[in-house]
């Protein structure tokens, strides 16, 4: 697989936005989420891009504060990414920011990967299927399917 270039010559980044359980979680839970997920995709040599701690550019400073202005920085961040992965692995919890995440990606045509853990109940939803170009439990598998994207690739799942 080739490597895009910018009119530089320089490699262009890959970036997979990463989603998760925040709403209602103490901050260092999902923030260590975040972290060990990233680590992982960018050990496969993509460049992870965690909503939570780094608002897209133009949204910084104290007006992503403002929920509005903080899903507008979140769906900026979808729309440039190349793909997302979900992580839904906590049982029982309701995914409502992630789920819409999952759609937004789709109408955009970003692959996406849903990472359910020992969460049975979710990976096995027709609804999350649809939307998801590649469920598994395990992060790591996961990752490996994000790393065996072509740069630029749309997904190809469900096109109307």
């Amino acid at each position: 697989m080739g490597v895009l270039a910018n009119s530089n010559g320089w490699p262009m980044p890959r970036y997979v936005y990463i989603a998760r359980a925040v709403d209602n979680q103490p901050e260092q839970a999902f923030l260590e989420a975040g972290r060990l997920l990233a680590e992982k995709i960018a050990e496969a040599g993509l460049t992870p891009i965690d909503p939570v701690t780094t608002p897209f550019p133009g949204f910084e400073g104290p007006d992503i504060l403002d929920e509005y202005s903080r899903v507008l920085s979140d769906l900026a961040w979808i729309r440039r990414s190349d793909a997302l992965v979900a992580d839904l692995s906590i049982p029982n919890w309701p995914y409502v920011g992630c789920v819409c995440e999952l759609v937004y990606a789709r109408l955009y045509e970003v692959p996406t990967v849903v990472i359910t853990g020992e969460n049975r109940l979710i990976g096995d939803r027709i609804w999350l299927r649809y939307h998801a170009d590649f469920v598994h439990k395990d992060a790591d598998a996961a990752v490996r399917f994000l790393s065996t994207l072509p740069h630029g690739a749309r997904s190809e799942r469900h096109r109307g």
